[in-house]
């Protein structure tokens, strides 16, 4: 073997050109900088300590202004984040302030506010605190609503008559009072149905409301929050189902089971525990909110000990499943005594309108129409609002 074969590397480039040795060094600090070894680590002193410390947290402080730069800028990072989700999606988070346009004393209250250009108030405040459950929004319905305007029973399909009746009697506050069987097509509209746009004529009659053509408007949760703190609501929803609730005497074929407030909740309805679609539209009338203390209790899927939270309420134009189809029976509220007719007010849980109607399926429930009284203006007209969600 050669002695040239010998060398190593840096010897043989050393001796064929003197000139790159001094570049070769410096490529070889390069590599090796900052690298340590058994031999040659070190404990660092307390001066090199406290120029590390001090070099750290100045690199800490520029990475925080760096991410709060980032935040309120629309520059795009590499970094992944949460797609956006659409505003359609509903999503309520605000707990829902007390609204009830059967309640004598909030309508006073609001029309006074809306004269001296004032919404907000004292009174608005303190029943955002006292009412807190179902029993404390029926009970600011007042005796004398209660016995005064019973629910309209719907005999079939004429929920979209009986609907529009009830909220007429609560914008007026006058019983409705003609003949049933004088309205235009009411045999057809028993039998099959009617819209919801071509009752109204049929209630309110030569005061007719305007009805603006449908200008394409998508209405989503919050929007119809808004328009039930101008007035009750009158509207229709896709496979909304009908109200129930616990049994509320004995049967022969049922116990009497602990009172809970009735509630729309089609595919938690324990009288039909297999349903999971297919539930029925439905005309109702909304004629306020609140956020509900109350738990569910009862539901063929739903967490039993869960608070039911923002809701609305709707004035029935049937008697809740667990409450009909058995001897007549009363309930005593505040000391007074009042039949299920009386009383058939039923919860509609916010999730109802914001999660999917059935597991796996995304589809969520349409509002097919929306009609309207505005008390606030003192104009007895409803404004229809063609619109889903």
């Amino acid at each position: 073997m050669s002695s040239s074969t010998s060398l190593t590397l840096t010897e043989r480039l050393k001796k064929r050109n003197p000139t790159r040795l001094k570049s070769l060094n410096k490529i070889a600090n390069r590599q090796t900088k900052g690298t340590t070894t058994e031999s040659n680590k070190t404990k660092p002193n307390k001066k090199t300590r406290k120029k590390r410390k001090q070099r750290n947290h100045q690199d800490n402080n520029n990475n925080k202004v760096e991410s709060i730069i980032d935040l309120t800028t629309t520059t795009t990072t590499t970094t992944p984040t949460k797609r956006r989700k659409s505003s359609r999606t509903n999503k309520i988070i605000e707990k829902f302030t007390y609204c009830n346009w059967f309640d004598d004393n909030f309508v006073n209250e609001r029309i006074n506010n809306n004269d001296n250009n004032n919404s907000n108030s004292t009174h608005d405040n303190n029943n955002n605190n006292n009412i807190k459950t179902w029993l404390d929004f029926i009970i600011a319905i007042g005796e004398k609503n209660k016995k005064q305007f019973p629910i309209q029973e719907q005999q079939k399909n004429d929920c979209t008559v009986m609907s529009a009746i009830s909220e007429y009697e609560i914008q007026h506050r006058k019983n409705w009072g003609k003949d049933l069987s004088k309205i235009g097509a009411m045999k057809e509209t028993i039998e099959k149905g009617a819209h919801l746009r071509d009752i109204i004529p049929r209630i309110w009659g030569s005061s007719n409301p305007y009805q603006p053509k449908d200008q394409g408007r998508l209405y989503r949760v919050d929007q119809l929050c808004k328009l039930i703190e101008q007035g009750p609501v009158y509207c229709g929803i896709e496979e909304l189902g009908y109200p129930w609730a616990n049994s509320a005497s004995k049967t022969k074929d049922c116990r009497k089971e602990a009172f809970i407030p009735p509630r729309f909740d089609p595919y938690n309805n324990p009288w039909e525990p297999t349903r999971k679609s297919g539930a029925d539209g439905h005309a109702i009338v909304i004629i306020g909110k609140f956020y509900c203390h109350d738990k569910f209790k009862d539901g063929v899927n739903r967490d039993k000990n869960k608070v039911i939270g923002n809701c609305f309420v709707t004035k029935c134009t049937c008697i809740p499943a667990g409450w009909g189809n058995r001897p007549m029976w009363s309930k005593k509220i505040n000391g007074m005594m009042y039949t299920r007719r009386e009383i058939s007010y039923a919860l509609l849980p916010i999730d109802l309108l914001i999660d999917p109607i059935r597991n796996g399926d995304s589809q969520r429930r349409q509002l097919n129409d929306i009609h309207m009284c505005f008390f606030l203006l003192l104009i007895e007209i409803s404004i229809h609002f063609p619109a889903s969600s």
